[in-house]
Protein backbone atom coordinates (compact mmCIF):
# COMPACT_ATOMS: atom_id res chain seq x y z
CA UNK A 1 0.00 0.00 0.00
CA UNK A 2 1.85 3.52 -0.51
CA UNK A 3 1.97 5.70 2.36
CA UNK A 4 -0.26 9.12 1.00
CA UNK A 5 0.15 10.28 4.89
CA UNK A 6 -0.56 14.06 5.01
CA UNK A 7 -0.84 14.28 0.85
CA UNK A 8 -3.72 17.09 0.05
CA UNK A 9 -6.66 16.18 -1.56
CA UNK A 10 -4.83 16.60 -5.25
CA UNK A 11 -2.23 14.50 -4.49
CA UNK A 12 -3.95 11.68 -2.96
CA UNK A 13 -6.34 11.58 -6.23
CA UNK A 14 -2.99 11.65 -8.21
CA UNK A 15 -2.12 8.61 -6.84
CA UNK A 16 -5.47 6.78 -6.49
CA UNK A 17 -5.38 7.45 -10.62
CA UNK A 18 -2.10 6.17 -11.29
CA UNK A 19 -2.62 2.78 -9.32
CA UNK A 20 -5.93 2.78 -11.06
CA UNK A 21 -3.71 2.68 -14.80
CA UNK A 22 -1.06 0.53 -13.23
CA UNK A 23 -4.03 -2.11 -12.76
CA UNK A 24 -5.49 -1.52 -15.89
CA UNK A 25 -1.56 -1.92 -17.73
CA UNK A 26 -1.97 -5.52 -15.34
CA UNK A 27 0.96 -4.30 -13.35
CA UNK A 28 1.69 -5.32 -9.94
CA UNK A 29 3.59 -1.89 -9.04
CA UNK A 30 2.98 1.82 -9.48
CA UNK A 31 5.59 3.23 -10.94
CA UNK A 32 6.79 6.76 -11.61
CA UNK A 33 5.31 6.73 -15.10
CA UNK A 34 1.67 6.37 -13.66
CA UNK A 35 2.27 8.52 -11.26
CA UNK A 36 3.08 11.34 -13.97
CA UNK A 37 -0.45 10.21 -15.66
CA UNK A 38 -2.11 10.54 -12.51
CA UNK A 39 -0.88 14.44 -11.69
CA UNK A 40 -1.67 14.89 -15.35
CA UNK A 41 -5.45 13.40 -15.17
CA UNK A 42 -6.31 16.30 -12.83
CA UNK A 43 -6.97 19.79 -12.55
CA UNK A 44 -4.01 20.87 -10.25
CA UNK A 45 -1.12 23.85 -10.55
CA UNK A 46 0.90 20.78 -11.84
CA UNK A 47 -1.38 19.22 -14.06
CA UNK A 48 -1.57 23.01 -15.80
CA UNK A 49 2.02 23.07 -15.72
CA UNK A 50 2.34 19.88 -17.75
CA UNK A 51 0.07 20.90 -20.03
CA UNK A 52 1.66 24.17 -20.59
CA UNK A 53 4.95 22.17 -20.96
CA UNK A 54 3.15 20.36 -24.28
CA UNK A 55 2.21 17.22 -22.46
CA UNK A 56 -0.61 15.65 -23.48
CA UNK A 57 -2.62 12.81 -21.73
CA UNK A 58 -2.66 10.82 -24.77
CA UNK A 59 0.74 11.54 -25.94
CA UNK A 60 2.18 10.08 -22.25
CA UNK A 61 0.11 7.10 -21.70
CA UNK A 62 0.96 6.19 -25.39
CA UNK A 63 4.81 6.68 -24.42
CA UNK A 64 4.37 4.95 -20.90
CA UNK A 65 3.20 1.87 -23.00
CA UNK A 66 5.66 2.34 -25.30
CA UNK A 67 8.57 2.85 -22.79
CA UNK A 68 7.26 0.64 -19.89
CA UNK A 69 4.63 -1.91 -21.59
CA UNK A 70 2.24 -3.51 -19.87
CA UNK A 71 2.18 -6.47 -17.16
CA UNK A 72 0.67 -9.03 -19.89
CA UNK A 73 -2.06 -10.59 -16.70
CA UNK A 74 -3.91 -9.21 -13.98
CA UNK A 75 -2.76 -6.85 -11.40
CA UNK A 76 -3.21 -8.66 -7.43
CA UNK A 77 -5.96 -8.30 -5.25
CA UNK A 78 -5.54 -5.43 -2.93
CA UNK A 79 -4.01 -2.21 -3.12
CA UNK A 80 -0.48 -1.76 -4.98
CA UNK A 81 2.75 -1.21 -3.93
CA UNK A 82 5.11 1.59 -5.10
CA UNK A 83 7.77 0.51 -7.32
CA UNK A 84 11.80 1.39 -5.96
CA UNK A 85 11.86 4.90 -7.83
CA UNK A 86 7.99 5.89 -7.44
CA UNK A 87 8.83 5.42 -3.23
CA UNK A 88 11.84 7.84 -3.73
CA UNK A 89 9.54 10.04 -5.46
CA UNK A 90 6.91 10.02 -3.10
CA UNK A 91 10.03 10.54 -0.60
CA UNK A 92 11.29 13.78 -1.96
CA UNK A 93 7.55 15.24 -2.50
CA UNK A 94 7.43 15.10 1.14
CA UNK A 95 10.74 17.20 1.60
CA UNK A 96 9.56 19.73 -0.95
CA UNK A 97 6.26 20.34 0.71
CA UNK A 98 8.70 20.60 3.91
CA UNK A 99 11.05 23.14 2.01
CA UNK A 100 7.86 25.12 1.15
CA UNK A 101 6.21 24.92 4.82
CA UNK A 102 3.38 23.83 3.19
CA UNK A 103 0.61 22.09 5.64
CA UNK A 104 0.20 19.28 3.26
CA UNK A 105 2.26 17.21 0.37
CA UNK A 106 0.34 18.88 -3.29
CA UNK A 107 0.65 17.62 -6.44
CA UNK A 108 3.25 20.14 -7.33
CA UNK A 109 5.42 18.67 -4.93
CA UNK A 110 4.50 15.27 -6.02
CA UNK A 111 5.41 15.56 -9.38
CA UNK A 112 8.57 17.82 -8.41
CA UNK A 113 9.40 14.28 -6.36
CA UNK A 114 8.40 12.59 -9.90
CA UNK A 115 11.58 14.51 -11.54
CA UNK A 116 14.11 14.44 -8.97
CA UNK A 117 14.29 11.13 -9.20
CA UNK A 118 15.01 10.35 -12.70
CA UNK A 119 12.59 7.60 -13.17
CA UNK A 120 10.53 5.91 -16.38
CA UNK A 121 8.77 9.15 -15.89
CA UNK A 122 11.52 11.55 -17.05
CA UNK A 123 12.03 9.13 -20.09
CA UNK A 124 8.40 9.66 -20.83
CA UNK A 125 8.45 13.38 -20.78
CA UNK A 126 11.59 13.56 -23.37
CA UNK A 127 9.92 11.33 -25.26
CA UNK A 128 6.87 13.58 -26.11
CA UNK A 129 9.25 16.57 -26.29
CA UNK A 130 8.81 18.15 -22.78
CA UNK A 131 11.78 20.25 -21.46
CA UNK A 132 12.11 18.65 -18.01
CA UNK A 133 14.62 21.29 -17.22
CA UNK A 134 12.06 23.94 -18.03
CA UNK A 135 9.01 22.07 -16.11
CA UNK A 136 10.92 22.03 -13.21
CA UNK A 137 11.99 25.33 -12.94
CA UNK A 138 8.32 26.74 -13.40
CA UNK A 139 7.26 24.33 -10.76
CA UNK A 140 9.93 25.81 -8.75
CA UNK A 141 8.97 29.31 -9.43
CA UNK A 142 5.75 28.88 -8.56
CA UNK A 143 5.96 26.78 -5.28
CA UNK A 144 5.01 28.78 -2.22
CA UNK A 145 8.51 28.72 -0.56
CA UNK A 146 10.94 28.94 -3.91
CA UNK A 147 11.33 32.56 -3.42
CA UNK A 148 12.10 32.85 0.07
CA UNK A 149 14.72 30.04 0.27
CA UNK A 150 17.98 31.45 -1.40
CA UNK A 151 20.59 28.58 -2.98
CA UNK A 152 23.66 27.86 -0.93
CA UNK A 153 26.60 29.15 -3.18
CA UNK A 154 29.11 26.30 -4.27
CA UNK A 155 32.47 26.58 -5.41
CA UNK A 156 33.04 26.92 -8.85
CA UNK A 157 35.85 24.25 -8.81
CA UNK A 158 33.25 21.54 -7.25
CA UNK A 159 30.75 21.52 -10.55
CA UNK A 160 31.18 18.19 -11.55
CA UNK A 161 30.04 16.56 -7.93
CA UNK A 162 27.68 19.49 -7.12
CA UNK A 163 23.74 18.66 -7.00
CA UNK A 164 21.60 21.96 -7.22
CA UNK A 165 20.29 22.78 -4.01
CA UNK A 166 17.31 24.60 -6.04
CA UNK A 167 16.16 22.07 -8.57
CA UNK A 168 18.23 18.94 -7.43
CA UNK A 169 19.38 18.48 -10.37
CA UNK A 170 23.31 17.05 -11.04
CA UNK A 171 25.75 20.32 -11.93
CA UNK A 172 27.67 18.47 -14.94
CA UNK A 173 28.91 22.44 -15.88
CA UNK A 174 27.66 25.92 -14.75
CA UNK A 175 26.50 28.55 -17.35
CA UNK A 176 28.14 31.82 -16.08
CA UNK A 177 27.54 35.35 -17.27
CA UNK A 178 29.73 38.92 -16.41
CA UNK A 179 28.03 41.24 -14.84
CA UNK A 180 29.66 45.03 -13.69
CA UNK A 181 30.63 44.56 -9.99
CA UNK A 182 32.05 46.94 -7.47
CA UNK A 183 34.29 45.36 -4.47
CA UNK A 184 34.16 46.84 -0.76
CA UNK A 185 36.95 49.76 -1.42
CA UNK A 186 34.59 50.48 -4.47
CA UNK A 187 37.42 49.19 -7.36
CA UNK A 188 35.00 48.48 -10.10
CA UNK A 189 35.64 45.35 -12.14
CA UNK A 190 33.61 42.49 -13.56
CA UNK A 191 32.13 39.13 -11.48
CA UNK A 192 31.39 35.77 -12.84
CA UNK A 193 27.78 34.83 -11.75
CA UNK A 194 27.43 31.40 -11.63
CA UNK A 195 23.81 29.74 -12.46
CA UNK A 196 22.69 25.81 -12.85
CA UNK A 197 22.26 24.71 -16.52
CA UNK A 198 19.09 22.98 -15.58
CA UNK A 199 16.98 25.64 -13.91
CA UNK A 200 18.95 28.90 -14.13
CA UNK A 201 18.93 30.08 -10.03
CA UNK A 202 22.17 31.57 -9.42
CA UNK A 203 24.63 29.08 -7.42
CA UNK A 204 27.35 31.61 -6.65
CA UNK A 205 29.85 34.18 -8.10
CA UNK A 206 33.22 35.25 -7.74
CA UNK A 207 36.08 37.67 -9.50
CA UNK A 208 36.17 37.58 -12.88
CA UNK A 209 40.21 36.30 -12.91
CA UNK A 210 38.69 33.35 -10.52
CA UNK A 211 37.00 31.56 -12.76
CA UNK A 212 37.86 27.71 -13.26
CA UNK A 213 36.71 24.08 -14.42
CA UNK A 214 33.39 25.99 -15.54
CA UNK A 215 31.82 24.81 -19.32
CA UNK A 216 30.72 28.63 -20.69
CA UNK A 217 27.12 28.93 -22.41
Amino acid sequence: MIDIEGFADDARDAVARAEVVARELGLAQVGTEHLLLGVMAGDSPAAKALSSAGATRAAARHKVVETAGGGGGRSPDGPLEASARAGRAIGRAHRFSHHDKAEAVGAQHLLLGILDVEGTAGQVLRGIGVDVGALRAALLQTAPGAASTPAEPIEPGEAAATICPSCRAAVDALTFRLVPATDAEGRTGEAVVFSCTACGVVLGASRAGERRGVAEA
